[in-house]
C-alpha cells in the first residue's frame, strides 16, 4: 500500500492515463489487502469492500484506455499479460 501510495504521489508524468494506471493498482492492493483482512478475521464488510475496490479498479483500467486512445499514446496492455 505505502509503495503504490508513493507512486502516486511523486509521479511527476502529465500523462493522464499512466496517472490512472497507478490509481487502478492503489485500488488492487487495497482490495487485496482487504480481502486477506476479511477472510482471517472473519469481516465479512471487509470481504465486500475488496470488491467495490476491485470494480473501481477495472473503472480506473478503462479510464486509463479511453484517455490513452484520446492523448493518442498506443494502449500497451503487455504489462498486464500474465506470463
Amino acid at each position: 500500500l505505502l509503495f503504490s501510495i508513493l507512486a502516486l504521489v511523486f509521479y511527476k508524468g502529465e500523462n493522464k492515463s499512466e496517472r490512472h494506471i497507478l490509481l487502478a493498482s492503489l485500488m488492487w492492493v487495497t482490495m487485496n489487502s482487504f480481502w486477506m483482512w476479511g477472510d482471517d478475521l472473519k469481516l465479512e464488510w471487509l470481504s465486500l469492500s475488496a470488491r467495490v475496490f476491485f470494480l473501481i479498479a477495472a473503472f480506473f483500467i478503462v479510464l486509463s484506455i479511453r484517455e490513452a486512445k484520446k492523448e493518442g499514446h498506443p494502449i500497451d496492455l503487455k504489462r498486464l499479460k500474465i506470463k
